[in-house]
């Protein structure tokens, strides 16, 4: 630790010692405290007074520290019940670490300020203040639960009840899904008509929830019965949705997966799984339906309405048809540019080969090939490989003579570069 010589653990103790908020405090071996998880070298064990609550925590400073923020862990974990922004090894998130400024040559002062985060965290989160956190961080909490499976999700969310599909390899029935979608186009758009593996498709569902609905996450040894994803379904669906959902859970089958889009306060939404396996006579949605297993799904967004964004994209230019005449040293730039702003629908004009000179000018760089090759080809086939989504059309010709023969009409686009 960048402590320096005036400054001790010794000393450290002394005057956190004096600090209202905690009391007994002592060193203790860091490598039989949680801290050392997370790379902690020094500990401290003390009491800190919560609401009424007496309970223990631990501080941990690591090798960076002060030029890090100590790490504040609740001991056990769930000794004040499942609140926001404890984990499941005791760490209790009090700060954002980004863009962190602090202030190395007063490490006593960083430790008190951060105990005061942490107590204010555990006081929100007894008293219930922060309890619309649970739905803000709801997929954090949803992935650490025990024997959860991941799987792709290309639904697009929207205020409906329906049927989606479930996608599983033909050729490995026993394998888990490896994508949910609206419908088997969405999944050759996702990849880009490539071709893919054979697949098998079974209906699943897709239920929203209403907003302003508050979900408590599950614990993560202890998932929800049958009973209790029914209660939390049918109390939180508006009317219309209800009559959907009946109509679509007349009828069951012995395994069925349910999609549900739970609206975050912040603004979007959280998706997650469930699989149900070996049901029984009615569907476990409807009253008295059984299964024999339930199992929660982590769902990995891959729809355009998340990904475009995520990435700094205009989600409103993904309609928009843009060609791109010459694809060479700026060109290929553009193309890839284009497409990172949202375009979605791109066609690329040029009759001119890739040649190994062209390496440090091109876009695709030592990617060119030995012998010469088309370069709206390369540039089409590397686009659709990083990018989900992506339509290319490749016109091989001048840009004169593709209008003269038809093969390209500039009237069908938004925008002529």
């Amino acid at each position: 630790m960048f402590l320096g010589d005036a400054v001790t653990v010794e000393m450290l103790l002394d005057q956190l010692n004096k600090y209202p908020l905690i009391s007994g405090l002592k060193e203790v071996e860091a490598q039989k405290s949680p801290v050392h998880g997370r790379q902690g070298v020094t500990a401290f064990e003390g009491q800190l007074q919560v609401e009424g609550h007496t309970v223990t925590i631990h501080i941990g400073l690591d090798n960076r520290f002060p030029l890090s923020l100590p790490l504040i862990y609740l001991i056990p974990w769930n000794i004040l019940g499942m609140i926001p922004h404890v984990e499941t090894d005791g760490y209790v998130c009090y700060a954002q670490q980004e863009g962190l400024l602090v202030n190395r040559r007063t490490p006593f002062d960083l430790i008190e300020a951060a105990i005061h985060r942490a107590r204010s965290v555990l006081v929100n989160g007894v008293t219930g203040q922060n309890r619309t956190d649970f739905i803000d961080e709801f997929e954090a909490y949803w992935r650490r639960l025990n024997n959860i499976e991941a799987v792709e999700s290309l639904v697009h969310p929207d205020e409906k009840v329906r049927k989606i599909i479930a996608v599983k390899y033909t050729n490995h029935p026993n394998e888990s899904y490896f994508c949910f979608s609206d419908n088997q186009t969405v999944v050759g758009q996702y990849h880009n008509n490539a071709e893919l593996k054979p697949y098998t498709i079974r209906n699943a569902l897709y239920i929203p929830l209403k907003s302003e609905t508050f979900v408590m996450p599950p614990f993560p040894d202890s998932f929800w019965s049958v009973e209790e994803i029914r209660q939390m379904v049918w109390s939180n669906l508006t009317l219309k949705n209800k009559q959907l959902l009946q109509k679509l859970t007349k009828k069951s089958k012995w395994e069925e997966v349910v999609v549900i889009d739970l609206p975050r306060p912040s603004g979007g939404s959280v998706l997650f799984g469930i699989q149900y396996m070996g049901i029984e006579s009615d569907h476990p949605l409807q009253p008295g339906g059984k299964a024999r297993d339930v199992k929660p799904l982590w769902l990995k967004r891959r729809d355009k309405n998340f990904l475009l964004p995520r990435g700094g994209a205009n989600r409103s230019l993904q309609s928009k048809r843009v060609a791109l005449i010459g694809c060479g040293s700026v060109g290929g730039f553009v193309a890839f540019e284009l497409v990172r702003a949202g375009i979605l629908s791109l066609s690329l004009i040029d009759h001119d080969n890739l040649e190994l000179e062209n390496t440090f000018r091109h876009v695709l760089g030592r990617s060119i090939k030995d012998k010469p090759e088309s370069k709206i080809q390369a540039l089409k086939q590397e686009i659709q490989r990083k990018f989900p989504y992506v339509q290319v059309e490749s016109i091989q010709a001048r840009a004169e003579e593709a209008l003269v023969e038809g093969t390209f009409k500039a009237e069908g686009f938004d925008l002529i570069i």
